[in-house]
């Protein structure tokens, strides 16, 4: 469902689409109780638990359901605020997964905005970190997203939340071409956050294994090579039982081997990841992915276009 038309619904009730069945709700419908509460937080818990293993599409679904819910109740109190802006904040993820920038922009705003009232920085620091990827995608070259993601690792603490923006930062500072070393004593520090942690953050749902592999493409883009190459292998060990991230690492080898210029290699491992994601659903990060690959092989070898063409159209979202 279109952005505009979900928050359109909201005026008088919400489509909810559950076991095959549209209905309308509407407030009166909705229970107010505790019970109401803790199965709501079970119902986001079950979307965090099978990130890896369902596409952002079928992610966005469910989440429009339980926010559209939460939304027309309307509670004011602080409890329900804080589910609120946690619904918001994965929606946000899952939207800008699912190629959908502008509507993940929107409400991750929305997200800070409920989560200040909540007087949740975990979740106010997440919704900055979301603001700032998308705005380090849109502007490259511009520092200040770069300065919003470290910001948001600060605010955010001891936290999966924190190695995340940490993580993000180092990769946009190595997409503008920073300074090596400060990439590398970035990826360090997420390192020494991520010791501190759980093995498994349920959301956002983040491992060791994802620090490595999103790490990697750091390093790839500081022209890190071998350290990525090592990196990545890390984060195959650690990834058992990880559909999502096992595409990601997958990808992050083209993009090695297409950094080196080695485009042979780079498509097959990109042809690779889009097998891998075929039962998942397809995303905006592989399909960008592919393109940026496909652009940087065309542009080496004219002639090499045609073999990007089906690889392109398989990864499209």
């Amino acid at each position: 469902m279109p952005h505009a038309s979900r928050r359109g619904l909201l005026a008088a009730g919400t489509f909810v689409i559950a076991a095959g069945a549209v209905g309308l709700v509407t407030a009166d419908q909705i229970g107010t109780t505790s019970e109401e509460r803790d199965r709501t937080q079970r119902e986001l818990d079950a979307v965090a638990t099978q990130w890896e293993h369902h596409g952002p599409q079928t992610s966005r679904a469910r989440l429009y359901a339980i926010q559209n819910r939460l939304a027309v109740a309307g509670r004011p109190t602080r409890e329900w605020a804080e589910l609120q802006a946690l619904a918001l904040v994965m929606i946000a993820e899952a939207e800008l997964g699912a190629g959908e920038p502008h509507a993940a922009a929107d409400t991750a705003r929305h997200a800070y905005d409920v989560a200040r009232h909540a007087r949740h920085p975990l979740y106010q620091a997440h919704a900055s970190l979301i603001a700032a990827t998308i705005a380090a995608d849109r502007d490259p070259d511009n520092i200040q997203p770069i300065r919003n993601l470290h910001t948001a690792a600060v605010n955010a603490g001891s936290s999966a939340v924190s190695v995340v923006a940490t993580t993000l930062a180092a990769q946009s500072a190595a997409r503008r071409r920073g300074d090596p070393k400060s990439i590398a004593a970035t990826l360090a520090r997420a390192e020494t956050l991520q010791e501190q942690l759980p093995a498994v953050s349920e959301w956002p749902y983040w491992t060791p294994a994802h620090l490595h592999a999103f790490g990697a493409l750091a390093l790839i883009r500081a022209g890190a090579f071998g350290q990525a190459s090592e990196w990545l292998a890390t984060a195959e060990q650690e990834a058992d039982g990880q559909p999502g991230l096992g595409v990601v690492i997958t990808l992050y080898r083209a993009r090695g081997h297409a950094a080196g210029g080695e485009w042979d290699a780079a498509r097959e491992y990109a042809a690779d990841a889009v097998g891998q994601a075929a039962a998942r659903g397809g995303a905006a990060w592989l399909s960008s992915g592919i393109e940026e690959m496909a652009r940087g092989a065309t542009a080496a070898d004219p002639g090499s276009a045609p073999e990007w063409m089906p690889l392109r159209a398989a990864a499209s979202v």
